[in-house]
């Protein structure tokens, strides 16, 4: 497991990173402002609360920015950028997340 991590680092993460890097920035940005953000609204970012929206939503902010560079990568690989341009594959992966597919995927059978 631990192998294959670092195989997909070397081959689509950093690749990613680098050709993809507004991605990053855009997460990196969002991670770095959002306890600025929470004092604004009035949330105590050291609070309970706040701590907890901070470390939801940064995670989930870096899950998914990692998942979409990942994904591009593979449609890069496969030569969907040196086809149809720069932003397409991210397009692509974009375009493939539906939130009627993610509940067919997740909860069809239910909750339990």
């Amino acid at each position: 497991s631990a192998f294959v991590m670092t195989v997909i680092m070397v081959t689509h993460v950093i690749p990613a990173l680098l050709i993809y890097y507004p991605v990053f920035l855009l997460a990196a940005g969002f991670i770095i402002k959002i306890r600025s953000w929470l004092q604004l609204v009035g949330l105590d970012p050291d609070g309970r609360a706040g701590r907890g929206l901070v470390m939801a939503s940064n995670s989930f902010v870096a899950v998914a920015s990692f998942q979409t560079l990942i994904t591009s990568m593979i449609r890069v690989y496969t030569g969907t950028m040196s086809k149809h341009g720069y932003l397409t594959p991210l397009k692509d992966d974009f375009s493939s997340r539906s939130l009627q597919i993610w509940y067919e995927c997740h909860l069809r059978a239910g909750f339990g």
